[in-house]
């Protein structure tokens, strides 16, 4: 290391005698400075201009790695591709707060890139060949505008993974124009639009949005990737219909193909059976009621076995009907404790008679 340093020592000073490179006796060399603090030390005294330049011979407009302090005795040190403009730099290097800007020198965080509002690549992280290597690339689809694309490769730029809003902070995957703080959009196709869960999801638990079918409405949340199609949740786009554990709630606004459990459910009516207890209503005599069970094998207005079987029940109109045929019977229970009262009447005014005819045969 000591010889090394000694050779690039004499080279320096063989090209320019006034290029002030000197050796410390710790081996150090020094461009610009008597005391170097380091193997190597560059100082240009805060002066304006390149500093150092890594490349061809004749430096001026040559591309090659130019270091450089586009404004005297200010902080910000430049790395460039070419000497043609200073201070429209590539890289700035911020010596205080520790900032670093790629196209511009006067980051305003810890890493600041800009484009100028240009169209194209704004950044890639990958592979080092990059003509369509699979990597990330940051991007603006059109000129001037807000949002920064995220790709998976350089294809399509516009055709986006991820779009990020400047303006609204709303995020988009799959769409350069999200309409909220978030869209995910899997055009019409079929299979999974989103998941949520561990690393690897081949099967793995977790939350699935998926789609079942091509340009179809309902999308789909599952709890695992075995089947897209046998979902447990299904959301209806069209009419708000949703569905558990079936992708077709068949018109309604909930379908559970399973069972429910609550503490309460309530249910609004429009009516209930209290006109049974109205003078007018006109209660079926029991004969009549028996003749119907006899033909039907259940009691009037109730749905048939068969009918519950094939449609099901109604919970509310069911509940009515229930209220109504028990309201019918207190009717039928009133009606007979009339009777039944009236017969005792009778039977103790025939009883004091029989006692009466008793006693007269008695006393002859």
């Amino acid at each position: 290391m000591k010889k090394s340093l000694l050779t690039l020592a004499i080279a320096l000073a063989g090209y320019a005698v006034n290029a002030q490179v000197y050796t410390s006796p710790a081996n150090n060399v020094g461009i610009g400075t008597e005391t170097p603090i380091g193997k190597l030390e560059v100082n240009d005294n805060y002066s304006s201009g390149v500093i150092a330049y890594f490349g061809a011979y004749r430096i001026n407009e040559a591309k090659g790695i130019y270091f450089s302090r586009p404004v005297a005795k200010t902080n910000p040190v430049n790395i460039q591709g070419s000497q043609s403009s200073i201070g429209a730099v590539d890289i700035s290097l911020q010596a205080e707060g520790g900032n670093v800007g790629i196209g511009t020198s006067q980051p305003i965080g810890k890493l600041d890139v800009t484009d100028d509002n240009g169209t194209g690549k704004i950044a890639y992280f990958g592979s080092y060949y990059r003509n369509d290597a699979k990597g990330m690339y940051f991007s603006r689809p059109v000129v001037n505008t807000n949002p920064i694309n995220i790709q998976g490769s350089q294809s399509s730029i516009g055709a986006v993974d991820i779009s990020l809003q400047a303006e609204g902070g709303n995020v988009g995957i799959g769409t350069s124009q999200p309409i909220g703080k978030l869209e995910v959009n899997a055009g019409s196709g079929t299979g999974i639009i989103a998941y949520f869960g561990a690393y690897r999801l081949n099967e793995v638990k977790g939350l699935y949005l998926s789609r079942p079918v091509v340009s179809t409405n309902p999308v789909n949340i599952q709890g695992s990737q075995s089947s897209v199609g046998a979902v447990d949740i299904s959301l209806q786009a069209e009419g708000g219909n949703v569905g558990i554990r079936t992708s077709n709630p068949n018109g309604y606004k909930l379908a559970v193909n399973g069972s429910i459990h609550a503490k309460e459910v309530k249910i609004d009516l429009d009516e209930f059976p209290d006109y049974v207890f109205k003078p007018d209503y006109n209660l079926r005599p029991l004969t009549e009621v028996k003749t119907f069970i006899d033909q039907n094998h259940h009691l009037p207005e109730m749905p048939s076995e068969k009918e519950v079987i094939k449609d099901g029940v109604n919970v509310g109109e069911l509940n009515k009907l229930l209220v109504k045929k028990v309201e019918e019977l207190t009717l039928y229970l009133i009606e007979k404790d009339k009777q039944l009262k009236e017969q005792e009447a009778k039977i103790e005014r025939q009883e004091k008679r029989l006692d009466k005819f008793e006693a007269l045969l008695k006393k002859k």
